[in-house]
């Protein structure tokens, strides 16, 4: 199964989740034999709140080290903010950049955009913006909620691309970051997301392995830690079929895969903020946490 090395950006920078979704495995969690049914959720308000601030540092140890150094690789900032116009709406923002000395290498200053409904974290509207040294685009997403239906244009030096999309459930990567923080979790949980990056719809499948207290520059938290698996689901929902995961499946087992591990890290309890994230893959291991974090305010 191909990856979504744009999806996984997007989530590492907005906290470390899913799942964006660039760095995350294809994990433990079977592969669906039909159509994938999502269970309604219970949201709890007033966990991400505007104002709010989360600064992250990543790191990368190469495969050909053999001392347990980490190289600083990048810097990530995410900032929640009230919508302009519509009440009980939010924007959420990040930013990330590769800093010395993996910018010697590569350079990236991308960021995203997504504005959502705070009750329900469903989105109108996401952008993505990549700048980096082998690629160069705009990327904006509609989301007709009623309809079910995505519209993507994806804009180059060369030109526009659009795509049209059905969904079932319908996440932004920034809408499905804030909806898993506003779910209490407990050691067993299993939930699963649609997600939708402007280049294809994924399934991410989040399993809360452990409890355990989690050391980061931002202090030491009660956390939880999470194993993610993803996987590439069809344009439009009718094509979920027990066929379709087989040959899903079949790939998979063909592909030399470049992601072998990721885990996650997130407070138990409000506001169940994103602490750390590692993973190994094919070019190493990549490790990020939360260095400051500035908490938001109720309206």
């Amino acid at each position: 199964m191909k990856r979504s090395w744009k999806l996984a950006l997007a989530i590492i920078i907005v906290g470390l989740l899913l799942g964006g979704v660039r760095l995350l495995a294809l994990g433990p969690a079977d592969f669906p034999d039909g159509q994938v049914v999502f269970e309604p959720y219970k949201i709890e308000p007033g966990v991400v709140l505007p104002g709010e601030v989360c600064k992250y540092r990543f790191f990368w140890k190469g495969s050909l080290l053999t001392q347990d150094v980490f190289i600083p690789a990048a810097e990530g900032v995410v900032k929640v903010e009230k919508h302009p116009t519509r009440p009980g709406w939010q924007c959420h923002r990040a930013d990330g950049v590769t800093i010395p000395p993996a910018s010697l290498i590569f350079k990236a200053d991308d960021g995203v955009f997504e504005c959502m409904d705070a009750a329900t974290w469903k989105a109108d509207q996401y952008s993505i913006r990549i700048r980096e040294s082998f690629d160069y685009y705009d990327l904006s997403m509609t989301f007709d909620q009623e309809k079910k239906t995505l519209d993507r244009v994806r804009t180059r030096r060369k030109g526009e691309t659009r795509r049209t999309f059905d969904f079932t459930q319908g996440y932004g990567p920034v809408g499905a970051v804030a909806l898993s923080r506003s779910m209490a979790w407990e050691v067993g949980d299993e939930r699963k997301f649609e997600v939708m990056d402007g280049n294809e719809r994924w399934l991410i499948v989040l399993k809360c392995e452990a409890e355990e207290d989690v050391t980061v520059p931002a202090g030491t938290f009660h956390a939880l830690r999470f194993q993610p698996s993803l996987f590439l689901m069809p344009k439009n929902p009718s094509f979920e079929t027990k066929r379709y995961w087989e040959k899903e499946r079949e790939r998979e087992a063909t592909t030399d895969s470049r992601i072998k591990t990721a885990k996650i890290w997130s407070q138990k309890e409000p506001p169940r903020v994103l602490l750390k994230f590692q993973s190994e893959v094919f070019f190493g291991h990549v490790y990020g946490e939360l260095v400051e974090y500035t908490p938001g305010t109720a309206e």
